[in-house]
């Protein structure tokens, strides 16, 4: 069987149902998904909704919209991350362990999601985990000196830009280009071009 991520499965029930009727974080949403551009809206704003909350309401959500293996939504198995891990090519890093925006926790839960994060995949490859990747790119200068105080080498934002000479010294609010932005090859070809 092929695991998903949760936001894959949240847009695969959606398309699967003509009518939704929920209750999240005490509200009562209803979407009427008549067409693709309601589907759409529908999982935008779930999509928007879910992405600070728990695993538990996650799963609850996707329950509520009708499917049966609500914690069937990982997308790589720990094995997969062990054999990674023994690749020399390959650099395992973290990006939080239940994937929530650190800038919007509180600090206990940030420390909370970096640590787990850190200690699970450190035993799983066997080797200190060195890079973090801030989930949604939301950072908060706890969760930055958390991220250094657990000894990690770097931190990767979702700022959407090449990394200029000024980032060496900021070495925890690395940016990126968000590939989820380019809609062809060819805008993407110009991103990498125009330096």
């Amino acid at each position: 069987d092929q695991v998903v991520p949760y936001e894959f499965r949240l847009a695969e029930m959606l398309y699967q149902q003509e009518r939704v009727e929920i209750e999240f974080d005490g509200e009562r949403l209803e979407y009427e998904l008549s067409g693709d551009a309601e589907t759409k809206r529908a999982y935008a704003e779930l999509r928007r909704l879910a992405k600070g909350s728990a695993v538990e309401a996650r799963r609850s959500l996707i329950a509520q919209i009708g499917s049966t293996d609500v914690d069937d939504y990982t997308i790589i198995t720990t094995e997969m991350v062990e054999q990674l891990g023994t690749n020399p090519l390959v650099t395992v890093g973290s990006h939080g362990h239940e994937h929530r925006p650190l800038g919007e926790l509180s600090n206990e839960d940030v420390k909370t999601n970096i640590q787990q994060s850190n200690q699970i995949l450190s035993d799983t490859v066997g080797n200190p985990i060195d890079h973090f990747s801030f989930p949604y790119g939301s950072t908060s200068p706890f969760a930055v000196r958390t991220v250094e105080r657990l000894g990690y080498e770097s931190g990767v934002t979702t700022e959407s830009r090449r990394v200029k000479p000024r980032d060496w010294n900021r070495c925890y609010r690395i940016p990126r280009v968000d590939m989820s932005t380019f809609t062809n090859t060819t805008a993407l070809e110009q991103q990498f071009y125009l330096f």
